[in-house]
C-alpha cells in the first residue's frame, strides 16, 4: 500500500478507510489484506512516522536521487584521492579562502625578538619504588631507602613495584574503569610517612568501588590483562588497548549486576587460579582464556552454584599457597586443570 501511495495524504487515508482511489494495489490477494485497515489518525500517524513512509512514491524518488548523488561524489572524492595536483589545488583554494575570509592585519609589533630565550627544563627521570596501602594511600619511596627496608614496605602495603617518574600509575576499579596517574605527581616519602589518597590524584572514588589491580603503564607492555568478574565472566585483553594520556577510560563493559574482582597480569607460561566464595577453585590455562576487545563482557569462566559468586583469583607459581578453614593448601598441587566453564576443585 505504500509502494503504490503517492503522497503521505494518500497513504494515511488509506490506512485509516481501506480504500483511495489514488492508490492502486495489484495484487490482489495484498489488495483484500488492505481493504480491512481500519487505523485510527493517531495509529496512522504513528506507522507514517516510522522510516516506512520512505516508501512511498514520491520518497522512492528522493532517495533513488540521493543515491546517484552519492555516486557522483564517490566518484569525485576517488579522482581527487588519485589526482595528488588535484588535492594540491583544493588544499590550497581552501588556505586562500580562509585566509581571505578570516586574516587580519597583526595589531602588535614584537620587538628585540633575538633577544627573547625561553628554555624549558625537562625533569630528568628517576628510579623510584611505589607503595600503596590497602586504604588507598600511595607514596614514592627512594629505592635505595627500599632496599634496606624492604621488608617493612612490601608488610605494610599492598601494591608495591619499580617505576620512573616518567612512567604512570594505572589504577583498576571494580567498577570496571581504569585510572592514570602521573608518577611524578605522587609525594616522595620516607619509609613511614603516610602516602596520599589516589582519590586526591586522579577521578578513583573509593566510596563506590574497590581496587582490583595496579600496575604501571610500562610495566604492562608485552603482557595481557586478565579480568574475572564476581559472577565469573572471564577475558584477556591486548595491553595496547590500555595505553593512553587519559586520566580515565573504561577498561571493561560489565552487566548490571556484576563487578571487577581482579585484574593480573598475565602470562603465557603461567595458570590461572578463580576462587569462589565457597571455596571452588578453578585452574585454567592462560591459552584456553579469550582475547577480546577492551570494549566487550568477557565470556563464562567459571560454573557458579546458587549463591555462589567469584572473590579472588591468582597467578599460579610453584609456591602459590591459599588458606581455607585456617590450613594452607598449595594450590599447584591440590588443583588441577581443568577447562573452563567448569566448576573446579572444592578445597574443604
Amino acid at each position: 500500500m505504500l509502494r503504490s501511495s503517492k503522497t503521505r495524504e494518500d497513504a494515511k487515508k488509506y490506512l485509516m478507510t481501506g480504500k483511495n482511489k489514488n492508490v492502486e494495489i495489484k495484487d490482489k490477494k495484498l489488495l483484500k489484506i488492505a481493504q480491512t485497515f481500519s487505523f485510527t489518525e493517531k495509529q496512522a500517524d504513528a506507522i507514517l512516522d516510522m522510516r516506512l513512509y520512505r516508501l512511498i512514491g514520491l520518497e522512492i524518488n528522493d532517495l533513488n536521487n540521493e543515491y546517484k548523488n552519492t555516486l557522483s561524489k564517490i566518484k569525485e572524492y576517488k579522482s581527487i584521492l588519485k589526482d595528488k595536483e588535484k588535492a594540491n589545488k583544493i588544499i590550497i583554494d581552501d588556505v586562500l579562502r580562509i585566509k581571505k575570509e578570516y586574516g587580519k592585519p597583526r595589531r602588535t609589533q614584537i620587538e628585540d625578538i633575538d633577544e627573547i630565550v625561553i628554555e624549558e627544563e625537562k625533569p630528568i627521570a628517576q628510579d623510584v619504588i611505589y607503595a600503596q596501602d590497602k586504604f588507598g594511600y600511595a607514596k614514592t619511596i627512594d629505592v635505595s631507602l627500599y632496599e634496606k627496608n624492604k621488608e617493612i614496605v612490601e608488610t605494610e602495603n599492598q601494591y608495591v613495584f619499580d617505576c620512573s617518574t616518567e612512567d604512570r600509575v594505572i589504577i583498576f576499579g571494580s567498577s570496571g574503569n581504569m585510572y592514570q596517574i602521573k608518577v611524578d605527581k605522587v609525594p616522595l616519602k620516607k619509609i613511614k610517612d603516610k602516602g596520599k589518597p589516589i582519590d586526591n590524584m586522579s577521578k578513583f572514588q573509593s566510596s563506590t568501588e574497590n581496587i582490583v589491580g595496579v600496575y604501571t603503564d610500562k610495566g604492562i607492555l608485552d603482557a595481557y590483562l586478565f579480568f574475572v568478574t564476581k559472577n565469573g565472566m572471564i577475558k584477556l585483553v591486548d595491553t595496547i588497548e590500555y595505553q593512553t594520556s587519559n586520566s580515565k577510560v573504561v577498561a571493561t563493559k560489565l552487566n548490571n549486576d556484576d563487578e571487577v574482582i581482579k585484574v593480573l597480569l598475565c602470562y603465557a607460561d603461567k595458570d590461572i587460579v578463580i576462587r569462589t566464595n565457597d571455596n571452588y577453585f578453578l585452574r585454567l590455562d592462560p591459552n584456553e582464556i579469550p582475547l577480546l576487545k577492551r570494549a566487550t563482557k568477557g565470556v563464562k569462566g567459571i560454573k557458579l552454584s546458587n549463591g555462589s559468586f567469584v572473590i579472588d583469583a591468582v597467578l599460579l607459581d610453584d609456591d602459590t599457597n591459599v588458606n581455607v578453614n585456617d590450613k594452607n593448601y598449595n594450590l599447584n598441587k591440590n588443583v588441577s586443570r581443568s577447562k573452563r566453564m567448569t566448576k573446579g576443585v572444592k578445597i574443604k
